[in-house]
């Protein structure tokens, strides 16, 4: 099984899918070589030798921001954008930005069901006021 330096560092930053992770792990296990070639790459990442590759890499600089993945979840980033940030995460499968995309997700979901519950409350609460308020305006 072939494995770049890239995957060997994208493996020890646990930023490879998960199906990518178990393999490399399993090549790794098994190889000496790779076992070494994994040492060489931490130790030169200890000292400060990184590739423009690995800034670009560790900065997230090809991760669409925030606000993007919020409007990719919304449906409402241009074609073009939602093509891209599809491509990051449907076949890149960057985890920091599926779990943002994720969170946005459980998030929308969350207000809408607080949303949900807070006029079913409203509702059942005014209808009960209105009555109490009937029943106390004869009494009083």
């Amino acid at each position: 099984m072939q494995v770049t330096d890239e995957e060997l560092l994208a493996y020890v930053n646990e930023t490879l899918s998960e199906q990518r992770l178990v393999a490399v792990e399993s090549a790794i296990r098994s190889s000496p070589e790779l076992q070494r070639r994994l040492q060489m790459l931490l130790r030169s990442v200890d000292t400060g030798e990184q590739s423009v590759g690995a800034v670009w890499r560790e900065r997230r600089l090809s991760c669409p921001s925030r606000e993007e993945l919020r409007l990719w979840v919304f449906g409402a980033l241009p074609a073009e954008e939602a093509a891209y940030v599809s491509f990051h995460l449907q076949t890149v499968q960057c985890p920091y930005c599926r779990a943002s995309a994720e969170d946005i997700r459980s998030a929308a979901t969350d207000r809408a069901a607080t949303e949900r519950r807070r006029r079913r409350v409203f509702a059942s609460s005014a209808g009960h006021l209105r009555r109490s308020g009937r029943s106390g305006s004869r009494g009083g």
